[in-house]
């Protein structure tokens, strides 16, 4: 553009398809965030400016908090529509972990027929309790090796409970119970 700049009719496409650029991403962020902090009223180019930082998982949940709130709170029936669809466009980018299930449960909470969303959230609870699990289980090991037996057991126990049959905490079991004189235990 001739002075740096596009044109104000063109700013808000330009900086959204510049937001979603690997090198775009920055200068999109810091013109439009500055537009739209000398242009509070301007809510066209706020929900164009949270978009672009639902693009980047260090800035994406500033960016759906605000969607959230527009989708909630915007008077303009037109920017409610565009915030909802662009809260739900940014949950598939979210990590599918444990931390993100919180996120998937507020969508639900207001769109339970969401297919997609609640398959996210299922494949994040599996994930979590897999992790879940596997932090339990290598607790057990450690307090094993402490010789603290019966809190070792309980460690199992719960990894056993988010992960049945898992071989190293039936494993980590069995070396517990036999730790405490339980050899019908161990043996199970």
């Amino acid at each position: 553009f001739r002075d740096g700049d596009p044109p104000p009719d063109l700013a808000l496409e330009y900086y959204r398809v510049l937001g979603a650029t690997i090198l775009g991403y920055q200068e999109a962020r810091t013109k439009l965030g500055d537009y739209v902090a000398r242009n509070p009223e301007d809510m066209d180019a706020r929900l164009e400016y949270d978009r672009i930082l639902t693009y980047r998982i260090a800035s994406r949940a500033e960016g759906l908090a605000d969607l959230k709130r527009m989708a909630r709170d915007a008077d303009s029936t037109h920017i409610r529509h565009r915030a909802l669809a662009s809260w739900r466009e940014a949950l598939p980018w979210e990590p599918v972990t444990g931390s993100s299930i919180p996120l998937y449960q507020e969508w639900l909470a207001s769109h339970p027929d969401d297919v997609e969303i609640r398959k996210l959230m299922q494949k994040a609870q599996l994930t979590q309790a897999s992790i879940d699990a596997a932090t339990a289980r290598m607790a057990g090991y450690k307090l094993l090796s402490e010789k603290k037996y019966a809190e070792a057991a309980s460690q199992f126990q719960q990894a056993l409970t988010l992960s049945p049959n898992d071989p190293d905490s039936l494993g980590g079991l069995g070396i517990a119970a036999q730790a405490q004189q339980h050899p019908d235990e161990a043996r199970a």
